[in-house]
């Protein structure tokens, strides 16, 4: 394994992004894997939302193969709100969207107490299985730590649980993963189970297939639960006193 990039991306200025040897496809090495675009507009339409804000849902259309090299990005809001409003994020290579991605963001409010059960994840493996799909010399894939619970690139059914973990930022400068979090963790050919998002919360994303043989997803979608309570206002209601009522005699 060669050593990684320093982040999955490096900050040129005004908007461009120039993206390392870490975004690098399996089905293609002059293109980028769909992970880290959809993570990059992702923080992107998070950042624009705002502290008062979370994101609640966030989907991302790829429209082509997604070139590795400059590009820009914009970020505009599509339905503004206090209580509710929408972002669009867009990666652009020469003026054309390669990848749309677009985020629900509703307000925050407190934290509601835990009900039900919970689901708890099968525990965290050793470090011993560190590769995916028996591939080597991949750029996305040496960026992220792989752990498996379930199946693996040898198994016949093409399905298998796995703890991930990015081994690099996602930007120049900033932070690996959050402090105290370890992994997220997918099912590889299925609907991913768990991934971690801002507060801890969990994530279900759509479909996300890792096999080299096969084509790109064209959208992927994630929602973030739980919800938390929006901001809701109260209205009182003007006291009237009460008046006694004289019976008839």
């Amino acid at each position: 394994m060669s050593e990684p990039a320093e982040a999955f991306y490096l900050p040129r200025g005004d908007g461009r992004y120039e993206p390392t040897r870490a975004t690098e496809s399996p089905w293609d090495a002059d293109s980028q894997h769909g992970g880290p675009p959809t993570a990059l507009l992702g923080h992107l339409l998070d950042s624009a939302a705002g502290p008062d804000m979370r994101l609640a849902r966030i989907s991302a259309d790829f429209l082509g193969a997604i070139p590795r090299r400059g590009f820009r990005v914009e970020v505009a809001p599509v339905r503004p709100g206090r209580r509710i409003a929408l972002f669009e994020a867009r990666m652009v290579f020469d003026g054309r969207p390669a990848v749309v991605a677009r985020a629900w963001a509703i307000a925050t409010g407190p934290t509601p107490p835990a009900t039900g059960r919970q689901a708890r994840p099968p525990a965290l493996p050793g470090p011993e299985q560190d590769t995916v799909l028996g591939l080597t010399d991949w750029g996305y894939g040496e960026a992220v730590e792989w752990r498996y619970t379930r199946g693996g690139h040898g198994e016949n059914s093409g399905e298998a649980d796995v703890w991930t973990r990015v081994r690099i930022p996602l930007i120049e400068g900033g932070e690996a993963h959050r402090p105290g979090s370890h992994a997220g963790r997918r099912r590889l050919r299925q609907r991913p189970v768990r991934r971690p998002a801002r507060g801890g919360v969990a994530v279900h994303p759509a479909v996300h297939d890792h096999h080299p043989g096969a084509l790109p997803r064209g959208r992927l979608g994630a929602h973030v639960l739980p919800l938390p309570p929006v901001r809701r206002r109260t209205r009182r209601l003007p006291r009237h006193p009460v008046r006694p009522r004289r019976l008839p005699r």
